[in-house]
């Protein structure tokens, strides 16, 4: 995986709402408008128009560099990650599915938010502090 090597500025607008919207994922796929993960639930992206497979293609194109271009030719699939200013970064995936190109991508906050900010109960904190064992949560 390679870091600021791409060029969001073709998806800076996506970016953007999920940003604004709260959300941590986006999802670009052929046929429909890019799809942002908000609160768990996806959700159509409001600037995204309907987009097709030769859209994509060539977002994925201005996006990547040549030389990570030439490793998704060879693999049909690439894990990459980049910077948004000094506000986020993004791990993503480049892939073909069914014979077009997707993408996903996913916001990792630079500030990894505490036990409190996430109102998780402190017996998992406690938890997380052992030196020994396994622990499993299961549903």
């Amino acid at each position: 995986m390679q870091l600021s090597q791409v060029n969001a500025a073709p998806i800076d607008g996506l970016i953007r709402e999920l940003w604004d919207r709260g959300g941590t994922d986006i999802h670009i796929a052929a046929g429909t408008t890019a799809m942002l993960r908000i609160d768990g639930e996806l959700t159509p992206a409001r600037t995204s128009p309907i987009l097709s497979a030769s859209d994509i293609e060539a977002l994925a194109t201005a996006m990547l560099p040549p030389e990570m271009q030439e490793m998704f030719l060879a693999d049909s699939q690439l894990d990459f990650s980049f910077s948004w200013g000094d506000v986020t970064r993004f791990r993503g995936n480049v892939f073909r599915q069914q014979g077009a190109v997707g993408m996903a991508l996913r916001a990792i906050p630079y500030e990894i938010p505490t036990m409190e900010e996430l109102l998780l109960p402190p017996v998992l904190g406690d938890l997380c502090r052992r030196r020994q064992g396994l622990v499993l949560m299961t549903g």
